[in-house]
């Protein structure tokens, strides 16, 4: 009895890195790729002060900066910023991927509020 009989063979460990490495390329591309929307100048959003997560969400998809509501939930629960989202009003640049989004909105500062 051969114990050092091998698990898999060499072509299904070939197809399971092949498997893992789309799958990470595919990750990439949906969290990486730059959200465009069709102006040139940056959308203003304000977020009010005790604003859910979901409500700046739906803001962020009706006004046409993310195509996608799932993906940037998704995004934000990994950086755990469904709390840590500054309220303020924001200036959007055009082309921002998902990441950069959540990024900008838990770690960056907002326009000032003029009383």
């Amino acid at each position: 009895m051969d114990l050092k009989k091998a698990i898999f063979t060499r072509n299904e460990i070939n197809l399971i890195i092949g498997f893992f490495a789309f799958l990470l390329a595919l990750l990439l591309f949906t969290f990486f790729s730059p959200n465009y929307y069709d102006s040139d100048e940056p959308i203003v959003i304000g977020i009010p002060k005790g604003a859910t997560l979901n409500s700046v969400v739906d803001s962020l998809y009706s006004n046409d900066v993310i195509s996608n509501k799932s993906i940037l939930k998704i995004t934000a629960f990994l950086y755990g910023a469904e709390t840590k989202i500054k309220h303020g009003t924001y200036d959007i640049p055009n082309g921002l991927s998902y990441v950069e989004l959540v990024e900008l909105l838990i770690k960056g500062v907002p326009n000032e509020q003029i009383r």
